[in-house]
């Protein structure tokens, strides 16, 4: 189709997620948005640009018009999900100019060639930062009007653009990062091209500042292009900010920053964002990775927004030669414990993330990191496996090579479907390479590993029994020493919690394969694609099989748990009618406060000879036999009427079945379920 005769060139941006499943990608589409802004102000009166999050939307619009060029966000979660978008509109529409960007891309030349290569429905790849870059790519293709041909040349020396032409690959240096960060104008929020995204799923997501100063080998901001941190104004921020909450439709906000309270500034940030929480009762929730090193700064801001932020120290692993490996440092053990001690006296969440099977790491090793950090006071601990993401040192050959890592592939959790495209139902679906074992962990301690994650997760995580364990250790028991009580006995076990420990062990059989073509050709196929559609297939075994769990089995977990504390009081010869009196009335009260969290209706009134409102306004730090006494004291437990406002509006974002619970449990802190005890 010939668009020279309009007098504006129409570009679409997508930076899709899947939902065919849900929503997936949560968050509105902030890169294409930076990059619509910029290329909108550069060149004013001669492009017209479209932005896109949904797939659906972004077939409406095909069918209304084709556009001259659009331009794709490579992530893993939606590669296969844009190349089907691409592919479709390069055979019905052979003119269109497909653009990606991204940073699920190779690093190495070769590599390089051979993606693209592979994907000849992607005319151009642009590498690296891409509001500069992307602008000079469209500032050739204006100076020729669109025509590829007659700016063949130009583009080869276009800033970050790799291609094949007729004499070869083309991979051109990266352009250079851009160090005012302000210089990217118009906001694209504060302009409006972000106002299409409020709406009921995606939470606003926002910038502060770009880069990480660090070198991890599994991510792709360890490179060293991506050293350097530069920020937007506070100014910028903080309008940027009060532009979201008067137009956000769902509680959370998503800072895209890889260290939020790097800076001194950031403490001033977030007294602005306590501010504008107090007028518009938003965020409930900041969603963002806070900085490895400058944990009193991050205590000081979570205590600022009175735990809408939740504490993170991710670790990856506590051994030296794993650390090693990656290219990694951690902050002391006692700065960990400072930071979780801080966090639990002023109710704030404390979270850290462990990769398992990382070069280097063993059973014993990994174990050990968990309890590291239990012992350290860090409540969540989060188990990821080790995904070899293109783009990244530790997925290069050399890696590969060096760490003998055995890999499995598995189509990603939610990210797929059938979906309909320019008049065509296609299927797409990401599949991610797992690392599964390596030179120093074999597969069946690999396996084991997640059997514990199972453990630390169902028992640990969430703060699911943080009552139980507060009082335990009162009695000198550690909850280090209650989940290894735990995952000795319940694994092994008769019973419906045992039973989930082998069904997850026959999920992840069924859903990892050693092919990628053959898993693919299997998703495709209408039998396999029925699996997935259906949850057969296609689960995040560690959140379904969690969410199983505490959503279907509470009642259960709270047993275990409590026969785990008994046996450790009774073979130390310290249990007592009170304490096992306490045991049983804090069962109680624990399936009350925490079972059937989405039922928001629910309001029980009890009594107990315990102080149970008193014990929870000192959120269990004081021993609970003391508030032990010979009359009943009356209770409530139930949703208060802000607390069911905010669930609803989660659940309308992610719904109530156990796919939609597992995923909130895994983005948002599960406190945020439980019901509050108050003195009747």
């Amino acid at each position: 189709m010939n668009h020279r005769d309009r007098s504006k060139f129409l570009i679409y941006l997508a930076d899709l997620t899947h939902t065919y499943v849900t929503v997936d990608a949560k968050q509105s589409p902030l890169a294409v948005g930076y990059l619509a802004a910029s290329a909108i102000a550069r060149f004013p009166d001669r492009l017209s640009v479209e932005l896109f999050k949904y797939p659906e939307d972004l077939d409406e619009a095909l069918g209304r018009q084709v556009p001259d060029l659009i331009g794709f966000s490579n992530y893993m979660w939606s590669e296969n999900l844009c190349l089907a978008f691409a592919s479709e509109i390069k055979r019905r529409a052979p003119s269109v100019i497909v653009v990606m960007g991204g940073p699920n891309y190779p690093v190495d030349r070769d590599e390089q060639h051979a993606f693209m290569a592979a994907r000849r429905c992607i005319d151009f790849y642009i590498d690296g930062e891409g509001e500069v870059a992307f602008g000079d790519f469209l500032g050739i293709l204006l100076a020729h009007d669109f025509d590829r041909g007659a700016c063949s040349q130009s583009l080869r020396s276009s800033p970050g653009l790799h291609m094949i032409d007729g004499a070869g690959f083309v991979a051109n240096p990266n352009a250079e990062r851009i160090k005012d960060l302000d210089d990217i104008v118009p906001s694209p929020y504060l302009s409006g091209l972000m106002d299409k995204f409020f709406d009921e799923h995606l939470s606003p997501m926002l910038q502060t500042s770009r880069g990480c100063p660090y070198s991890c080998t599994f991510c792709h901001d360890g490179l060293a292009y991506a050293n350097k941190t530069y920020r937007f104004s506070d100014q910028r921020v903080v309008a940027e900010i009060e532009y979201a909450a008067a137009r956000a439709r769902v509680p959370a906000l998503t800072l895209a920053d890889l260290n939020w309270g790097l800076f001194p500034r950031d403490i001033a940030i977030a007294r602005e964002m306590k501010r504008i929480q107090e007028v518009h009762a938003w965020p409930s929730i900041v969603s963002t990775a806070t900085a490895k090193n400058q944990k009193e700064r991050v205590i000081e801001m979570s205590n600022i927004l009175g735990g809408a932020m939740h504490v993170g120290a991710s670790v990856q692993s506590t051994d030296d030669t794993v650390l090693k490996f990656i290219k990694r440092s951690n902050i002391s053990r006692d700065a960990i414990s400072r930071m979780a001690t801080e966090s639990q006296k002023n109710a704030t969440s404390s979270f850290t993330e462990l990769i398992l099977c990382l070069p280097g790491d063993t059973l014993a090793k990994h174990i050990e990191s968990s309890f590291a950090m239990m012992r350290a006071g860090i409540q969540d601990i989060n188990c990821y496996q080790f995904i070899l993401l293109p783009g990244t040192e530790a997925a290069d050959t050399a890696s590969r090579q060096r760490h003998g890592y055995q890999t499995r592939f598995r189509v990603l959790p939610r990210c797929f479907g059938r979906y309909r495209i320019m008049g065509r139902d296609m299927i797409a679906a990401e599949i991610n390479e797992v690392c599964v074992g390596n030179d120093t962990m074999s597969h069946e301690d690999y396996l084991a590993c997640r059997h514990f994650a199972l453990t630390v997760g169902i028992f640990n995580n969430g703060a699911i029994l943080e009552e139980l364990y507060c009082s335990a250790a009162f009695w000198g028991i550690s909850r280090a020493e209650i989940i290894s009580e735990l995952h000795d006995q319940v694994p092994s076990a008769s019973g419906p919690l045992a039973d989930l420990y082998r069904q997850m062990s026959q999920d992840e059989a069924s859903n990892f394969w050693e092919d990628r073509d053959a898993l693919m050709a299997f998703v495709m196929s209408e039998d396999g694609f029925l699996k997935y559609s259906t949850g057969e297939l296609g689960r995040n075994q560690l959140l379904h099989w969690r969410a199983v769990a505490i959503f279907l089995n509470f009642p259960a977990v709270v047993a275990a748990a409590m026969s785990a504390v008994e046996g450790i009081l009774m073979a130390r010869g310290q249990m007592s009618d009170t304490t096992r009196d306490y045991l049983a009335a804090l069962s109680k009260l624990l399936v009350a406060k925490k079972g059937d969290p989405t039922n928001v209706e629910f309001n029980e009134s009890a009594e107990s000879h315990f102080d149970f409102a008193r014990l929870e306004a000192l959120r269990y730090t004081i021993d609970p036999i003391t508030t032990a006494g010979s009359r009943k004291r009356p209770f409530t437990v139930s949703h208060p009427a802000s607390q069911k406002q905010m669930l609803e509006s989660f659940f309308l974002q992610f719904g109530t079945d156990l796919r939609g619970l597992s995923h909130f449990i895994h983005r948002n802190p599960a406190r945020l379920l439980y019901r509050q005890v108050t003195a009747a």
